[in-house]
């Protein structure tokens, strides 16, 4: 194919279209740890207008590890704000990350549906480097507070919402500020519409990807129950979140360290390890150690670990597994069919 038939099909689609050469590089936000930009992350650092997951269970260090990444965000002059659906955030915790508190926004919202239409607000404006989400399973739609079923109809509702939120910031979507004026989007989009009069239309939509932001979003690791084979943990946000987050980074405690103090057992500091999951940008399965302290002080270890391949999931042995189980062999056409 040469260049006047890659030029017919570009005008075909009305012109939407480039060649990859003309992709722009992904821009990143340096965190100041070394460990993490350079092998967790492997791109150097925070990629902009791209939305990253920290998961983790209950009370590793989530929100800390959050705090001190906003903090180094902002001594390099970059502008924060955190969407603090837990309300544990304090100005003396915050300080004591690292935090600036006096430029760092903090939304107040009632109700899931609320805070994400003020997350998508932020995003359009495009004036903050990094927006901070914690976290994603403490949010919870409105609408669960008129339902008669709150346990079932919760999952559901929490589910739509999500599902709907992550579609916007992948497809792009139009939104009012509070003075009911739309925001403007910094780039125009082309969509074609066969069936309108008008084949070729403009239509300014915000999209994540097209925007300075870098969107971080914690989530908690939840325990599945009743699951005999598989994977038994999940992390809430619906099967949407599975393809917007381009890095997701699995932290867990490697150590804790313990001593006396007026005779007291008392925690002297934690190791985590930072492990990526996921990673569209860079090689995952890379991990890296830090010492978290308990006045919230992150520090990095400087030590770094290889990808593990024994953790790669071998489908096969889980095909075996459950033909061989009388009680699982009911999904056994249904596996060889995928």
């Amino acid at each position: 194919m040469d260049i006047k038939e890659i030029n017919a099909a570009i005008t075909a689609i009305g012109g939407s279209a480039i060649t990859a050469d003309k992709i722009k590089p992904i821009e990143v936000i340096p965190t100041g740890f070394s460990d993490l930009d350079d092998w967790v992350f492997g791109c150097g650092g925070l990629p902009r207008g791209k939305a990253i997951e920290l998961y983790a269970k209950a009370s590793v260090g989530k929100s800390t590890i959050g705090y001190n990444i906003l903090g180094k965000v902002q001594k390099n002059g970059g502008l924060c704000a955190v969407f603090d659906a837990e309300k544990a955030l304090t100005a003396f915790y915050a300080k004591a990350c690292g935090v600036d508190p006096t430029t760092l926004v903090v939304p107040d919202f009632a109700g899931g549906e609320d805070m994400l239409y003020k997350v998508k607000v932020f995003l359009a404006l495009n004036i903050f480097d990094v927006i901070l989400i914690d976290s994603l399973n403490a949010i919870k739609p409105i609408s669960t507070a008129w339902v008669n079923d709150p346990n079932m109809s919760e999952k559901l509702a929490a589910a739509r919402m999500w599902a709907q939120f992550f579609n916007s910031l992948d497809s792009g979507y139009k939104i009012k500020n509070s003075e009911n004026k739309i925001i403007p989007a910094q780039k125009t989009l082309q969509a074609l519409d066969p069936d309108s009069d008008r084949f070729k239309q403009e239509q300014e939509l915000h999209r994540l990807c097209d925007k300075k932001t870098s969107l971080i979003c914690i989530n908690h690791l939840m325990d599945k129950v009743g699951v005999s084979y598989g994977s038994k943990e999940y992390t809430p946000g619906g099967a949407r979140k599975e393809f917007i987050f381009f890095i997701r980074i699995a932290a867990s405690i490697a150590e804790t360290k313990t001593g006396k103090k007026d005779g007291k057992e008392v925690l002297k500091y934690k190791t985590i390890k930072l492990k990526t999951k996921k990673n569209k940008l860079a090689p995952p399965l890379r991990s890296a150690l830090f010492t978290l302290h308990p006045d919230g002080l992150l520090e990095s270890c400087n030590k770094r670990e290889e990808v593990d391949e024994s953790e790669i999931e071998d489908h096969e042995e889980v095909e075996e597994e459950i033909v061989n189980n009388p009680k699982l062999s009911f999904l056994k056409d249904s596996l060889r069919s995928q």
